[in-house]
C-alpha cells in the first residue's frame, strides 16, 4: 500500500520547478528536489511569531528553503540554520540574499557540522512524516530512518540548548500514535501549545524544555 508521504512525494516530483510561493509575506524561490514549505511551517511561525526573537540564538533544524530561518532573522534572530540536503542548502542561501537576510547556513546531517561551543535560545524545526527508508535526500524531508532526526535533536539539544532554552517542534497525529514523542525525549518535558488540523489530521506544536 502506497503511503501517504509517499502519494505526495510523487506529487511534488511532477510539479515544475522552480517556483515562488509566499508565507506570511515572505517570498520563498522552492527549488527542485527541496520540500516546499507546507502548512505545518505556516502553523510553526504563526505561533513564534509571538515570540521576542530579536537578539537571541536560533537554530533552523532541518531549514530547507530556509523560510523558518529567513522570518526569525527578519525579527532580529542570530540564526544558524542546517539541512543534510545540498540542494536545501543553495535553495536556502538563495532565498536569504533575496530575502536580505543573514544566516550561517551549514550543510549538516544533524549536529555532526555545528560547532560544540554553539549554543541555542530556540530552537525550531518540523518532523518527517514517518520513520521509514528514505531513497535519496529529497525524501529525508519525509522519512526519519532509525527515528534518526528526532534522536539526533533531543541528545544534541542536552548540549547546545541553553538552560532556559525551548524546542518548538511540529507533529502529526498519525506520527504521534506510531512513534510517540515521549519516547525520545525522556529528558525533556513536551507540552502542545498549539494544534491546527490540515487536510483531514490533527497536527500539533510542541513546547519542548528540559525537565525541572
Amino acid at each position: 500500500m502506497v503511503s501517504k508521504a509517499q502519494e505526495y512525494i510523487k506529487k511534488l516530483r511532477n510539479l515544475n520547478y522552480p517556483f515562488t510561493v509566499t508565507i506570511l509575506d515572505i517570498p520563498i524561490v522552492v527549488e527542485r528536489n527541496v520540500y516546499k514549505p507546507g502548512r505545518t511551517a505556516t502553523m510553526l511561525l504563526e505561533y513564534i511569531s509571538k515570540l521576542d526573537l530579536d537578539g537571541k540564538t536560533v537554530l533552523d533544524y532541518g531549514t530547507g528553503t530556509g523560510i523558518i530561518g529567513i522570518f526569525a532573522a527578519k525579527k532580529g534572530a542570530i540564526v544558524t540554520a542546517i539541512d543534510r540536503n545540498p540542494q536545501a542548502i543553495n535553495c536556502a542561501q538563495n532565498n536569504s540574499r533575496n530575502n536580505k537576510t543573514s544566516m550561517n547556513i551549514i550543510k549538516s546531517n544533524g549536529f555532526e557540522n555545528i560547532p560544540v561551543e554553539r549554543k541555542f535560545d530556540y530552537i525550531f524545526a518540523s518532523t518527517s512524516y514517518d520513520e521509514g527508508d528514505a531513497e535519496d535526500e529529497f525524501e529525508y524531508s519525509f522519512f526519519d530512518p532509525q527515528l534518526f532526526f528526532r534522536k539526533s535533536l533531543f541528545e544534541n539539544a542536552k548540549k547546545c540548548l541553553k538552560k532556559d532554552g525551548r524546542i518548538y517542534f511540529t507533529y502529526s497525529n498519525s506520527a504521534q500514535k506510531n512513534e510517540p514523542i515521549e519516547n525520545v525525549t525522556t529528558e525533556f518535558t513536551c507540552k502542545r501549545v498549539y494544534e491546527k488540523e490540515i487536510e483531514g489530521e490533527i497536527n500539533y506544536l510542541l513546547e519542548i524544555q528540559r525537565n525541572p
